[in-house]
């Protein structure tokens, strides 16, 4: 066993070295009496004294009794203890010192020494006072029946390596302090510009569904075009640092051989500031003594206790953090806004930054207590060690355990694995800490806190939407389709709401064998009655519970009822107001992600062109769909034209042969795919991808007479894949003047970076391009 603490001491101590050089280069010893002077606790002065009479023994002392009872019987230690404050410390430390001392007896040992100092100024005992060398092993073996000073050189080790220990716990939690403090003015700038859009949408009115829209441009209020610097900048900004990816163009799409997801530019910006602070915070400074009372001639062992304690008491400090951004009622959602795909972003690196924190604290103590000439059998009977170990163990599991693979393939297994993992860290946590008599107690209380008022607000969600009173059938979902790979919620809900483009809900079946799973499903569309509301949703069936619905549906004929229950609504709606054009982006089955918005927008009427792309493989999805939500019927004034893209072998005119009569449609023929929505009169720019141009015939009969070259308003089905650089580019060259374009996307992950990448490339002030006030682009991803 020694033989192999000694090896694997050299091999920790190699690479703690290898972590701590940084440190130890940016560490400073604190000569002499420190001239820089921190708050320190209070009654440091005294405390130098007891540390000092800490290893002396007097003959008046009962040597059964514990530590602090022995002292507060001895009139020689108490008298010692006075006495050296008397010579040591000023008045003011005096005086705070021997409060301390009071304190400290009545709480250890049940004993009131007093408050009146004096009584320890006996005169005939401070005649035979020594002066002693305290620190010396000769001092240790003696037993004093006078009192004692302790040299000024022992006092003065004490107090400067007391002094440098409380200087590092200041650094420790002070830049945790000061961490928040950088989040906090993070969270600051996202609450303003919340709040910002909120007035300006308040006061412009152009959220309003009974006024006609007229741009902020228009309108004057902001007027960008008479500064060109601003349109300058906002243009750099937004072309390199808002809108790209980190590392080439994958962002939605899966990264690095498909494990990792990259955010974008100014996503790694804020989540490099964080990772920046933690590293520049663990690395210095560490002040350290030039004489240790704690580690003599040790300084390793000082500097890997300092650096275990930071990095142990940082990784505390971010764990609140990372529980308040792993809920669905996450509060920085409400202040801010921000997207719940970027917060889950900021969640995963916030874990791995904790958990870096708590493998070099594990390691860092493991070298300490190696050091100090423990071994490892003798560490792991410490509950606070073999806690603290197994706690790292799971922080480490939990990284491979969240990766996007098993995230994609076994839902439900990584969220209960997660769920599971997470709260036994907090379990072994608390049993970690608790030698600490609950100085640490306060962060995981807050992680407990945090949680449960997430799922006491689920709970409150559920109530609230899926119960009217208790035991009625109050909510339950009628479910059609099947037959072509989609499947139809209708939700009653007795309670009404004003949805908006954007919610979602996670949906619960109580009477299943799993009544805790819920599902998240984006909301379509909705009626309100006089009885209550009707939620639509439009699910393209998966693996697992939406694959069992649909079964079940088929076996049913096509239709079936279920019970429910409905948490919601949850997500933000973007802001469409303040643009003259709208271009609405999708494919497969990210149609669900836009339909709220056509379904808005073709109520409301205010903007002067709306535009809605989708890219679809199956017929019978796309006859579905275009019979009812994309119906020129329910969306009037709304160009939509459909793409198969012929990943399934389907045609155009597949899907207008298998519409409606009633459905206006229009096909497109020979030459005229031009890969976007085309305006009568106006020249058609090939968009579609070499190879995939359509060959559709010129006559189809029974929809012939159907078919229309006017768009304004008309569902329009074509074949292939779109560009989506071309797509991009028609409804940019349609902007006049200064009108402005906003566009939407959901989809496909390669499809939205496609989009993505296409929007970078159109900011600019080259033909063909548009400055950075003129083209906003908002992107809606599956990221839960």
């Amino acid at each position: 066993m020694r033989a192999h603490s000694a090896a694997l001491h050299s091999a920790l101590f190699t690479a703690l070295l290898i972590l701590i050089l940084p440190s130890c280069l940016a560490s400073k010893h604190v000569p002499g009496l420190p001239a820089l002077r921190l708050q320190t606790r209070p009654g440091l002065c005294y405390e130098a004294c007891e540390s000092t009479l800490h290893d002396i023994r007097f003959v008046d002392e009962h040597a059964k009794r514990n530590k602090y009872t022995r002292r507060a019987s001895s009139v020689l230690w108490l008298t010692s203890a006075v006495h050296c404050m008397d010579k040591r410390c000023d008045a003011g430390s005096m005086s705070e010192g021997y409060r301390v001392m009071r304190n400290t007896f009545l709480h250890e040992a049940d004993v009131d020494i007093g408050t009146d100092p004096d009584q320890y100024r006996n005169a005939t005992l401070l005649e035979s006072c020594q002066d002693v060398h305290t620190l010396s092993r000769e001092a240790e073996k003696r037993t004093f029946n006078t009192t004692v000073l302790p040299e000024r050189h022992d006092w003065e080790v004490a107090y400067n390596t007391l002094y440098t220990w409380d200087v590092n716990m200041i650094y420790h939690h002070g830049f945790d302090e000061f961490l928040y403090l950088l989040l906090g003015i993070m969270l600051a700038c996202g609450i303003a510009d919340h709040v910002v859009g909120w007035l300006r949408r308040s006061c412009g009115g152009a959220a309003s569904g009974d006024v006609k829209y007229t741009s902020l441009v228009d309108s004057g209020s902001i007027d960008l075009a008479g500064s060109s610097w601003s349109q300058r900048y906002l243009t750099w900004y937004r072309k390199y640092i808002d809108t790209p990816a980190l590392f080439g163009y994958r962002h939605v799409q899966a990264a690095w051989g498909g494990w990792v997801s990259l955010p974008t530019r100014l996503e790694s910006t804020i989540i490099g500031l964080y990772i920046a602070a933690n590293v520049l915070f663990t690395l210095c400074p560490y002040p350290m003594a030039p004489e240790n009372r704690f580690w003599p001639g040790r300084p390793d062992q000082e500097l890997s206790r300092y650096i275990a304690d930071r990095t142990g008491i940082m990784c505390f400090w971010n764990l609140p953090l990372l529980w308040a951004l792993a809920g669905r009622n996450n509060v920085v959602l409400w202040l801010t806004s921000w997207s719940y795909s970027s917060l889950n972003m900021f969640h995963r690196w916030v874990a791995r930054v904790a958990t870096a924190q708590a493998v070099i604290h594990s390691l860092a103590y493991l070298y300490y207590g190696l050091a100090t000439g423990k071994t490892l059998k003798h560490l792991w009977h410490k509950q606070y060690w073999a806690m603290g170990v197994i706690a790292t163990g799971v922080m480490v599991a939990l990284l491979p355990l969240s990766l996007r693979p098993l995230r994609e393939s076994a839902y439900e297994l990584f969220l209960r694995l997660h769920i599971a993992l997470a709260l036994a860290c907090l379990v072994l946590l608390f049993y970690h800490v608790k030698v600490m008599d609950g100085a640490y107690d306060a962060w995981l209380w807050w992680c407990i806190g945090l949680w449960v008022f997430d799922h006491l607000l689920r709970l409150v969600r559920i109530a609230i939407l899926s119960f009217s009173s208790i035991g009625q059938r109050n909510t339950y979902a009628e479910i059609t389709g099947g037959g072509n790979g989609l499947l139809r919620f209708a939700i009653q809900t007795t309670r009404r709401f004003d949805p908006k483009p954007g919610a979602y809900f996670f949906l619960y079946t109580p009477y299943t064998l799993s009544p805790w799973e819920n599902h998240p499903m984006t909301l379509g569309s909705w009626t309100t009655t006089q009885k209550g509301m009707t939620l639509n949703f439009l699910i393209a069936p998966q693996a697992g519970a939406t694959q069992r619905m649909k079964r079940s549906v088929i076996r049913s004929g096509g239709r079936t009822n279920i019970n429910v229950l409905l948490e919601g609504p949850y997500g933000e709606s973007h802001d469409l107001s303040g643009f003259d054009h709208v271009l609405l982006i999708s494919g497969g089955g990210g149609v669900t992600g836009i339909l709220p918005y056509v379904y808005t927008l073709a109520q409301r009427q205010c903007h002067r062109r709306v535009d809605v792309v989708w890219v679809v493989p199956s017929v019978g999805y796309a006859v579905d769909v275009c019979a009812r939500e994309l119906s020129p019927k329910t969306t009037p004034g709304i160009n939509v034209r459909v793409y198969m893209s012929r990943e399934q072998g389907v045609m155009a005119e597949d899907v207008v042969c298998a519409l409606p009569p009633d459905i206006e449609v229009a096909c497109d023929g020979d030459g005229d795919d031009d890969g976007t929505l085309g305006d009568d009169g106006d020249e058609s720019d090939t968009a579609l991808e070499e190879g995939e141009q359509s060959s559709l015939l010129k006559t189809i009969s029974p929809s012939a007479a159907r078919a229309t070259g006017d768009t304004d308003g008309k569902l329009r089905v074509s074949s292939g894949r779109p560009s989506m650089a071309a797509v991009l580019s028609r409804a940019i060259n349609r902007l006049e003047g200064r009108e402005r374009l906003v566009v939407l996307s959901c989809g496909p992950a390669a499809m939205m970076d496609d989009l993505r990448a296409a929007v970078c490339e159109s900011y600019g002030d080259e033909h063909g391009q548009v400055s950075g006030d003129r083209l906003v682009y908002y992107e809606d991803s599956f990221g839960w």
